[in-house]
Parts: C-alpha cells; sequence; structure tokens
C-alpha cells in the first residue's frame, strides 16, 4: 500500500496521482537493449524484470496516493479520421529482428500477470484511446484537484502542462518537461 501523500488545499484533499504511459515505458524497456538481445528470448524474460523493477521503482521514487497505469486500446478511434496514422510504425516492426508477434503475446499475458500482482494499481484502458487520451480526460475532469504525475517522454502530453495540476517527468533525463507554451504545442 502507498503513504498517503495528501495535503489540504481549500479543505479539499489532494492526492498525489501518478500516471505512467504504459506503452511508452513498455518500448522504451525493449529498445533500451541492441535488437540481438532478443535474438533467442522467446519468453522475455529480462525485459519482464526490468519492466518489473521499473514500475517498482515509480511507486517507490515517487510515493503516489494512486499509482494508474495508462494502456493504448489496439483500434485507436483516431484511424477512423485519417487511415494512415501511426501505418508505419508496423513497417518499423516488420524490418526488426525482434519478433514482435511473440513479444506482443508475451506483453498481453504479462500485463495480466501484472494486474493479478498489483492489486493496489489502477490498469487503465478504454477502447479506442490511447493512453495520452486516457491521461488528458484524467487530468482535465477527474483528478483536476489532484496533483498529477505523468511518467512519460511522449511530446504529445506537453500540452496537458497548461493545467495547474500536471507534470510530467522524463524518466531519462530524470527531470520535470519544461514547456514555454503548452497551450500552443
Amino acid at each position: 500500500s502507498f503513504i498517503k501523500n495528501s495535503i489540504k488545499v481549500n479543505n479539499v484533499d489532494k492526492k498525489k496521482i501518478v500516471i505512467v504511459d504504459y506503452y511508452n515505458l513498455v518500448f522504451r524497456i525493449l529498445h533500451n537493449k541492441p535488437d540481438e538481445a532478443y535474438l533467442e528470448e522467446v519468453e522475455f524474460l529480462e525485459w519482464k524484470m526490468d519492466l518489473l523493477q521499473s514500475l517498482n521503482k515509480m511507486a517507490s521514487d515517487f510515493r503516489p496516493d494512486k499509482l494508474i497505469i495508462a494502456i493504448d486500446a489496439g483500434n485507436y478511434w483516431r484511424k477512423n479520421y485519417y487511415s494512415e496514422y501511426k501505418a508505419n510504425r508496423e513497417k518499423i516492426r516488420n524490418a526488426s529482428i525482434i519478433n514482435f508477434k511473440a513479444f506482443f503475446s508475451v506483453l498481453t499475458s504479462y500485463t495480466e500477470e501484472l494486474k493479478n500482482l498489483f492489486t493496489n494499481v489502477c490498469f487503465l484502458n478504454v477502447a479506442t484511446c490511447e493512453a495520452d487520451d486516457i491521461i488528458a480526460v484524467l487530468t482535465k475532469y477527474t483528478h483536476k484537484e489532484d496533483e498529477i504525475i505523468c511518467i512519460s517522454t511522449d511530446r504529445d502530453m506537453y500540452q496537458l502542462l497548461k493545467y495547474p495540476n500536471y507534470q510530467q517527468w522524463n524518466p531519462i533525463k530524470k527531470q520535470y518537461i519544461e514547456c514555454l507554451d503548452p497551450e500552443n504545442y
């Protein structure tokens, strides 16, 4: 169970909510090693260990009242408006020496294992939505009175820095993101 970090703001309990952009984390870890590291790796055991350690470190470092894992859905609503949305990703994966078919199978089952293991963590995915969409709704509407710390390197979410309750932590640079004009980003 996470340590409480609530503070009173205008007689309202303000909670620390840490939201992890799950696929951003998943692929950052996967691509952290040379592709050759996964040639013989059918179960991606080292990746699983690294992912688990990363999630534990985030919980330990940030000590949130609530940890939310925002997970992309596969069929994005944006494809209804722009059929080529993220079309290059499949080409890039097909050119990689990583067996992505095997990886996605492992990712799906391991994510379910993590959900069962971390019963005090909210794993959230919404049909046709990306993690960005989920994080934006949580920031703007659901947790607008709380302190939000998003852990991601995704620049798309810089626009959320216009909300006073939102901060974005870049885990590679180990610093909070600063954006001069998030409104226009």
